[in-house]
């Protein structure tokens, strides 16, 4: 048997899929701008839900090293990974094609564009979980591991990963 685990996918064509394009919009800007410093903050900003300066201050507390890493991965950010997320066609059609166990997991302090996508899991997979953890938003697996591992392994002690 296979298994999915998602955390907060990202799927953008649900109905807040837009209106997280545009709060994301001064990010791009500084993007266009040559400011990828600024426009790490200002994304990671908007999916965190928390401030700029507080993001950037937990992802160096927790992951020393990974905002840097993240400016040097801007372009790829900008330049793939979020025009590709705009074109993703993920429908229910497709979703109900997805046979196997599904584990979706949220933060209860998330942003709606996620509180969206959860609600479309909800409604199109055959088979889904869902987890919530308590006091974060979009770095739940960041913010707080030990609740996330510990609901995966939960997860996947029901539903063991075997050979067909």
């Amino acid at each position: 048997m296979r298994t999915l685990v998602l955390l907060e996918l990202s799927l953008l064509s649900v109905p807040s899929g837009e209106a997280f394009f545009a709060q994301a919009g001064p990010a791009f800007e500084d993007y266009g701008a040559g400011d990828h410093e600024g426009a790490i903050a200002s994304f990671l900003g908007v999916v965190s839900g928390l401030d700029s300066a507080t993001t950037r201050t937990v992802l160096e507390d927790l992951l020393p090293g990974a905002f840097a890493q993240s400016v040097k991965d801007a372009d790829t950010l900008f330049g793939v990974e979020l025009p590709g997320l705009a074109e993703w066609g993920f429908g229910a059609e497709q979703a109900a094609a997805i046979e196997c166990p599904v584990l979706s997991m949220l933060g209860s302090g998330t942003q709606p564009l996620w509180v969206d996508v959860a609600a479309f899991l909800r409604s199109s997979l055959p088979h889904v979980d869902e987890c919530t953890i308590d006091g974060v938003g979009h770095l739940l697996h960041i913010e707080q591991p030990e609740p996330v591992a510990r609901a995966i392994a939960s997860f996947l002690g029901r539903h063991p990963i075997t050979d067909r």
